[in-house]
C-alpha cells in the first residue's frame, strides 16, 4: 500500500458511513480510522452517481454500498483499490484489486 502514499485518497461517502459504522468499535481503533478519514476527500452523491448506481444494481448482484462505490469511481474516472472479489466481477477497468492474504 506504499504507492498510496502522497496521493490524494478520495472515497465515497457509503465507505466512510461503513468504517464508521462498525459495531463495538474499539477507541483506538476509532481513532485510527478517524485519522485515515482526515486525510481522505469524502465524495457525497450527486445525480450522476445515483443513476450510474441504479444502472449497476439492475445489471449486477453487487450490493448497493458496492454498486455506489463503484459509481463514484467510474463518476470520477479514479481507480477503485480493493480487497473485495466481488468488484471483479464488474469487469470495470477502473478496479484494481489487491490481494491483502
Amino acid at each position: 500500500m506504499y504507492f498510496l502514499l502522497e496521493k490524494q485518497l478520495l472515497i465515497s461517502f457509503i465507505v466512510e458511513l461503513e468504517l464508521l459504522g462498525f459495531s463495538k468499535l474499539e477507541p483506538n481503533d476509532l481513532k485510527l480510522i478517524k485519522e485515515l478519514l482526515s486525510h481522505c476527500q469524502i465524495i457525497d452523491i450527486d445525480p450522476i452517481i445515483k443513476e450510474k448506481t441504479i444502472s449497476i444494481k439492475q445489471k449486477s448482484s453487487l450490493k448497493l454500498p458496492d454498486a455506489v462505490v463503484l459509481a463514484t469511481s467510474i463518476r470520477f474516472s479514479i481507480p477503485l483499490i480493493t480487497a473485495d472479489k466481488d468488484f471483479l466481477r464488474s469487469n470495470e477497468k477502473l478496479v484494481v484489486w489487491m490481494d491483502l492474504s
